[in-house]
């Protein structure tokens, strides 16, 4: 049976396999290059503000963007730009939150919640996931995936569902 050293030894890694785990994610991420996650975080910082163009400055002039997955992408810049800005006039009180990611070379993987304020006054609060892939530091391609019954039921004046309440209740970044 092979074991990790073996392993990494055989990538040439072999000095990882002596030091903890943590310091072998520093080693192996030292080369890695860009904090896609840390970059999502500044746009969700921007959006939560409603700073169109700070979200924009963080996207490829190509960008592909799924608001959600079922729906036509919206593809460039100001496109987007147009969509944003029909989003922001219709929510308040930003709750954009990230729960957990994984990022497997220029994609990001993100599990949180959207909440906000629609302008009908209603709470929304939605889990979803999202794939973010990046090409020199910007946003090419971004899917976003949740329950778009579940949120259009909160647009008409449901509660959050009992159910979901625990999901979307989770302390989260940022």
């Amino acid at each position: 049976m092979t074991d990790r050293r073996t392993l990494l030894a055989g990538a040439g890694l072999a000095g990882l396999a002596a030091l903890p785990l943590a310091a072998r994610a520093g080693a192996a991420g030292a080369a890695a290059g860009p904090d896609y996650y840390r970059l999502f975080i500044d746009v969700i910082r921007a959006w939560k503000s409603h700073d169109i163009e700070a979200v924009l400055a963080h996207m490829a002039e190509d960008v592909e963007w799924y608001s959600f997955v079922g729906a036509p992408p919206t593809i460039g810049r100001d496109k987007v730009r147009a969509q944003l800005g029909q989003l922001a006039a219709k929510r308040s009180a930003e709750e954009w939150r990230i729960f957990h990611h994984a990022v497997n070379g220029t994609r990001l993987f993100v599990e949180g919640v959207d909440a906000y304020t629609d302008d009908a006054g209603h709470r929304i609060a939605v889990p979803y996931a999202g794939v973010i892939e990046y090409r020199d530091r910007l946003i090419t391609s971004w899917r976003d995936y949740f329950d778009l019954g579940t949120m259009n039921r909160m647009k008409a004046g449901e509660p959050v569902p009992a159910a979901i309440e625990p999901l979307v209740s989770r302390d989260g970044e940022p």
